[in-house]
């Protein structure tokens, strides 16, 4: 996956080992390799926005990792809120 949303997954699991959540830290490394190898990530396609209004929009996480998913579709919220 691009670097940075390498970066961006990293710094998550940290935060969640840091903050006491095991299950959700770097415990997770290794599934999420093992989801990419076989394909129920896809890293290939990023996500995107599937329709939008001028104040609502449907984001397809394109079954990429869930962070970054997530993280682009509270951007794309922030500025419709803004």
């Amino acid at each position: 996956m691009p670097g940075d949303d390498a970066k961006l997954v990293a710094g998550l699991l940290v935060k969640g080992e840091l903050r006491g959540y095991g299950g959700h830290g770097v415990i997770r490394v290794n599934p999420y390799l093992n989801w990419i190898k076989d394909g129920t990530y896809q890293i290939k396609d990023k996500p995107a926005i599937e329709r939008e209004g001028k104040i609502t929009a449907v984001v397809d996480g394109k079954h990429y990792i869930g962070q970054v998913a997530a993280h682009f579709a509270m951007s794309l919220a922030i500025q419709k809120a803004q």
